[in-house]
């Protein structure tokens, strides 16, 4: 849920701590806000103070800070030009994911991904069957078995019975 903050309080100070909005006020514990659950920072024309990490902070998340008046009206808005594609993307996915329609997608992707596995099983089972009907045989190798032509198998181990050349020794 995407949530205006505002300050009213006089001697207020707004900051930065990680990735959450810390409002410090005199005589009262710190409170921290995460910074992706704010749409907005309102603050009145006095007694706020914002850190300039918290500025930037805001401008990189695309959060406007809204500076107004004591009778409300707003004076200036302090904003980043560049909001990106990818602030946008996850306002959506956090709106997703507390409507009907983050679930259906959720449905929709395991699906997929159940088709598509159960298309790969059956793809290997059918290359096991046509590698067992050629007379190949598993080779242990390691924590997998693969499966090699017999006439490989024989191959490499005449090949690995060869005496080997020392080549430690020059003539």
């Amino acid at each position: 849920m995407m949530q205006t903050v505002a300050c009213t309080e006089f001697g207020t100070f707004l900051g930065r701590r990680s990735e959450r909005l810390l409002v410090r006020r005199k005589g009262e514990e710190d409170s921290e806000i995460p910074l992706f659950r704010i749409s907005e920072i309102v603050v009145p024309a006095r007694g706020v103070s914002l850190s300039g990490e918290i500025i930037e902070a805001a401008c990189e998340g695309g959060i406007p800070i809204t500076f107004v008046t004591s009778t409300g009206r707003p004076f200036a808005l302090l904003s980043s030009p560049m909001l990106t594609a990818t602030l946008r993307t996850r306002r959506r996915q956090l709106t997703a994911y507390r409507e009907a329609l983050g679930g259906e997608l959720c449905r929709l992707i395991v699906a997929g991904k159940l088709r598509n596995q159960a298309g790969l099983s059956a793809r290997s089972r059918d290359r096991l069957r046509q590698n067992t009907q050629r007379g190949a045989r598993p080779v242990p190798r390691g924590p997998w078995t693969w499966l090699v032509p017999a006439a490989a198998l024989e191959r490499a181990s005449n090949t690995a019975q060869r005496p080997s050349r020392d080549h430690s020794r020059r003539p």
